[in-house]
């Protein structure tokens, strides 16, 4: 998403883990790479004041998205363990994807909430999940009937998972 080659992307990766600023770990999933908070943090404000943030968030966004529409079947057969897996191991990418999302580009997310509800719900992320399905009901009225369908959908399962049957309705 940082718009690399990926030897340079391995190379800067290889320099802030030998600086301690990124730890790889072997994980089931594979390498996967973590940082202190604060870390984050500083890394956080520094992105924003790019003049390309936007182009990186989408491209982040972007990546996220495609991820949770590549586990929309296999979460609902025989891989949905594994998918689930990764999954969770992504969620603070999915959940900045989505925030990405309702902040500048609403468009993939009714399709994107319908395919990471078994996710939402089989990994305790329902209210998460619910809480961004009602920011853009408001805007359901806009949308192409599939996309309303979609998020019509999610809102309508989520709120009976919640126990909020009158919402559902």
């Amino acid at each position: 998403v940082a718009g690399l080659e990926e030897d340079r992307a391995l190379e800067l990766s290889e320099a802030l883990a030998r600086h301690s600023l990124v730890y790889i770990g072997s994980t089931w999933l594979g390498p996967r790479s973590r940082m202190l908070e604060t870390v984050r943090e500083f890394v956080a404000e520094r992105l924003a004041a790019r003049p390309d943030a936007d182009q990186v968030g989408c491209r982040h966004a972007d990546y996220y998205r495609a991820l949770a529409e590549q586990a929309d079947r296999p979460l609902r057969g025989a891989a949905q363990g594994e998918w689930l897996g990764r999954l969770d191991a992504e969620a603070g990418n999915l959940a900045a994807a989505v925030r990405w999302h309702l902040a500048h580009d609403t468009a993939p997310l009714p399709h994107l909430f319908r395919v990471l509800w078994p996710f939402w719900f089989m990994l305790d992320h329902t209210r998460e999940g619910r809480s961004w399905v009602k920011q853009l009901l408001p805007a359901a009225g806009a949308m192409d009937p599939q996309a309303r369908a979609e998020l019509a959908w999610a809102a309508a399962v989520i709120d009976v998972q919640v126990g909020d049957d009158a919402a559902a309705l």
